[in-house]
């Protein structure tokens, strides 16, 4: 199978997709084609890329770090610019970024995110001490909002980073 653009006796072209198939009636062997007019298909496709494309640039836009977080392994699946210029890669947990640990948050002083949102299955904002890229510490609110499957599991969660130290270091 393969695709083609065709011309109409008009001049203008359109995408087709060609399906072909090789096979023997008795000793003639037989060349058989499909074609299939693919333009809906194609206008669809553009589409979905154009909306992909304006979401990329809208979640690139964000000046805090926005990550996506797998909910059942804590992986960063997604992250921005602004998370990325602070370390954050794909492939990589969000605990082992905050706080270069190899396990993830617990205790009063560093609550999981992710872990109150399974529990409460809603947003949470959390305070924690996150450390930049000089290792310097600063204090930051999490954001966390989840993200469902369609039985209600949730699979995601969208997490954003706000450097608060100024207005700790004011309310001190």
């Amino acid at each position: 199978q393969f695709e083609t653009v065709h011309k109409r006796k008009d001049g203008s072209l359109y995408p087709v997709e060609i399906h072909l198939q090789f096979s023997t009636l008795g000793v003639n062997p037989v060349f058989m084609a499909i074609m299939q007019n693919i333009t809906e298909r194609k206008k669809a496709e553009e589409k979905i890329q154009q909306q992909n494309e304006f979401m990329d640039s809208i979640i690139e836009s964000m000046p805090h770090p926005f990550y996506v977080i797998r909910a059942d392994d804590y992986y960063i699946v997604t992250a921005n610019l602004a998370a990325r210029a602070r370390g954050a890669l794909t492939d990589e947990t969000c605990y082992a970024l905050a706080y270069n640990r190899h396990s993830p948050c617990d205790g009063m002083d560093h609550p999981c995110p992710l872990k109150e949102i399974k529990k409460t299955k809603k947003p949470a904002i959390l305070e924690h001490i996150h450390y930049n890229n000089d290792g310097d510490a600063m204090n930051v609110e999490v954001h966390g909002s989840p993200i469902f499957n369609s039985e209600g599991d949730i699979v995601y969660m969208v997490e954003q980073i706000f450097d608060v130290t100024e207005r700790k270091s004011a309310e001190e």
